[in-house]
């Protein structure tokens, strides 16, 4: 962090040094570097005021105002169907619809384009042999809470899923 105290006497007392003709050639660098490191920081002082100039000094201004949750954003939206989730899947799931849907797929496009280099994107099958469901920790332990063919060597496999 940088001590903007600190850099200002560095910068007044390069000055009275300057005034009263007692200046090296190093002073005049020190001072010179002191100016440039100023500048710097007034333009992020700039730069940050003008980022937050939305915010209100103002503390009362918010109060009396109702806020909304943002499942009751995306439902007024039309992106979020909360309902249609719980029946689907219970509660504490999500179906998006539109636009949510897009901008669920935007974040997942964002964060492989981000990490692309370091991740390798991959799409499993999404159901296994009993000796890959075994591997995994998800055999014998929860046989009974997994879907399987009965008929077939092969389990849903739930990547994501963790129990």
């Amino acid at each position: 962090m940088i001590d903007l105290k600190l850099i200002q006497n560095d910068f007044e007392n390069s000055a009275r040094l300057l005034g009263q003709k007692k200046v090296s050639k190093d002073d005049l660098q020190r001072l010179y570097n002191l100016i440039i490191e100023r500048n710097k920081l007034i333009a992020q002082k700039d730069s940050l005021r003008a980022k937050l100039n939305n915010l209100s000094d103002d503390e009362n201004e918010y109060q009396g105002k109702e806020f909304q949750t943002h499942w009751e954003i995306g439902e007024r939206l039309g992106i979020l169907d909360i309902e249609s989730a719980v029946k689907i899947s219970g509660s504490m799931f999500a179906l998006f619809r539109k636009d949510g849907a897009k901008l669920v797929r935007s974040l997942i496009q964002l964060g492989l384009d981000i990490n692309g280099d370091e991740y390798e994107e991959i799409l499993p099958p999404h159901f296994v042999s009993s000796k890959t469901f075994t591997g995994t920790g998800h055999l014998p332990k929860f046989a009974e809470d997994a879907y399987s063919f009965k008929f077939e060597d092969l389990w849903q496999f739930q990547p994501v899923k963790c129990h």
